[in-house]
């Protein structure tokens, strides 16, 4: 198969979000979540994110969240234990995105993503992993079933006519939600640290589009103390 050209469909939010509160979450010392907050496509705060990912991954993280589809994730685990270029990270168009993963694979290589967001691309990114399973006999795996599952919600947030430019946002944020509490309850006991845009992650804001809980409220609700925020979006460089 040839070596598959990824394009990633990552909303730009617009963020006007308060300061970190301490009371929203658990200390940073006991979190076994650790969720950041960011501006997509800002090379300097994924600067910061990868150096606290570095930070952590030295201190025994594996596991890494991030604002794609399951399929998505799941090429990128590909990517990172492959010498081969299954997938062509020069031709994501988050090229700052692309930069961050592009370090994590040579200085971090045992990382695992976890994609939960719905399914962006499902009609190229998702159909060529499809392709991928198929290809290698895994169409009665769990990635199968996952991939399967992602690009109908990627075609629900796409098809229904909500508030904004007929994208039902509030369908995504309690999906990304419900897919976050499945990727990690299946770690057991993990830590693991993850990466979403502001819109999703600041504690003290409703979501986008709507008057209702952003994933980090969800989250919250759900897991409790065992969560620290910290948020990138709203720092000086």
């Amino acid at each position: 198969m040839k070596a598959k050209k990824f394009i990633f469909f990552i909303g730009i939010n617009l963020l006007w979000f308060s300061c970190h509160d301490p009371n929203m979450g658990g200390n940073e010392n006991d979190a076994k979540i650790w969720l950041i907050g960011e501006v997509h496509n800002v090379g300097w705060i994924y600067e910061l994110e990868f150096t606290r990912w570095k930070e952590l991954y030295n201190n025994g993280y594996r596991h890494l969240f991030v604002e794609v589809a399951y399929y998505q994730a799941e090429s990128f685990n590909l990517w990172v234990g492959s010498e081969d270029e299954i997938i062509d990270i020069e031709s994501m168009a988050i090229d700052s995105f692309a930069h961050l993963l592009k370090k994590i694979k040579i200085v971090c290589p045992l990382t695992v993503f976890h994609g939960v967001d719905v399914g962006h691309g499902y009609w190229s990114d998702g159909e060529w992993f499809l392709e991928y399973l198929i290809e290698n006999n895994l169409q009665d795996s769990e990635m199968y079933v996952l991939t399967l599952e992602a690009i109908e919600q990627g075609k629900i947030f796409n098809n229904r006519n909500n508030i904004a430019n007929n994208l039902d946002w509030k369908y995504r944020e309690y999906t990304m939600t419900s897919n976050f509490i499945r990727e990690y309850d299946k770690l057991g006991n993990e830590r693991i640290m993850g990466i979403f845009g502001g819109a999703h992650t600041n504690y003290n804001n409703q979501a986008n589009y709507g008057n209702y809980p952003n994933m980090a409220k969800q989250l919250r609700f759900h897991y409790g103390n065992i969560i620290y925020f910290e948020n990138y979006y709203d720092r000086e460089r």
